[in-house]
């Protein structure tokens, strides 16, 4: 909704009040959202089971590729039932891509300073102005200085920038972190085949690769301290929510790439292009 009304107010409210949406293309297989999900499932079983870096470490080669194969299989359980048409051949090249894409992750969490997992999957209710939100935290860390690190997951590839800008264009993890007094960092963990990393930003005492200072996200920050960066996303948050609450429909795209073209019979966008030319 946050992101929506930061992008484009007027589809925002066509979205979340209105409820207008656009038809599903239906996938024969798994679609990229239900494959996302699956990933999201298996990192998170996993850590369940591997709760710190020691115990990963602690892990030869084959003690690791058992503990990974355990995660595919329970992930996979419960979408085999959904999608139980899909062929015997089909699963087994998925428990492949799966299991090499967290091998792959591993290799960039044994490269960090020691820490241990928090919390997985766990929700938590808030709210900012005037808005109530049930948040779903992917995963909390707890480093060896005390710190916390805010994670969320992604197969695609996102973007820090989008945290900096004056309308938050993906407020999902600053708004984790505001309710999260002892964070020192945020990050995406980019779980893609043969591209992962960490890409975020923070105020750690011992770095981790990827997840810059503050003061490098941009040559020009204004912000320059976590503290003053987190003041930010409470201050863009709580405009968003207000503009939100307050019906603010403006017909305006932050980006031409993500202006939810099926809406554009409502936005009447083509006859305002037509009438400029």
């Amino acid at each position: 909704m946050l992101k929506a009304q930061a992008l484009s107010p007027l589809n925002a409210q066509l979205r979340f009040r209105l409820g207008a949406s656009n038809f599903t293309q239906p996938d024969i297989g798994l679609g990229p959202a239900e494959r996302g999900n699956v990933v999201h499932q298996v990192l998170a079983e996993f850590w369940q089971q591997c709760g710190t870096l020691a115990q990963l470490q602690a892990m030869d080669d084959e003690q690791r590729q058992a503990q990974i194969e355990r995660a595919v299989e329970r992930s996979l359980g419960s979408v085999r039932k959904k999608y139980n048409h899909l062929p015997i051949g089909f699963w087994a090249m998925e428990k492949q891509r799966l299991e090499r894409l967290l091998q792959q992750w591993l290799s960039v969490e044994l490269d960090r300073p020691n820490f241990s997992v928090e919390k997985v999957e766990w929700e938590q209710a808030v709210e900012i102005g005037g808005l109530h939100f049930n948040l779903r935290l992917d995963r909390l860390d707890q480093l060896a200085s005390g710190e916390q690190l805010v994670i969320d997951y992604k197969t695609g590839v996102p973007s820090i920038r989008d945290w900096l800008t004056q309308r938050i264009r993906e407020p999902q993890l600053p708004l984790y972190a505001l309710f999260q007094p002892d964070a020192h960092a945020i990050a995406f963990g980019q779980v893609r085949n043969g591209d992962c990393k960490w890409n975020g930003c923070g105020d750690l005492e011992h770095p981790i690769t990827g997840i810059k200072a503050v003061g490098d996200t941009e040559k020009e920050s204004p912000y320059g301290t976590w503290s003053n960066l987190v003041e930010h996303w409470r201050y863009s948050l709580e405009s968003l929510a207000t503009e939100y609450r307050s019906g603010v429909a403006t017909l305006a795209f932050d980006r031409l790439t993500d202006n939810n073209s099926e809406l554009w019979p409502l936005n009447r966008w083509p006859e305002r292009e037509q009438i400029t030319e």
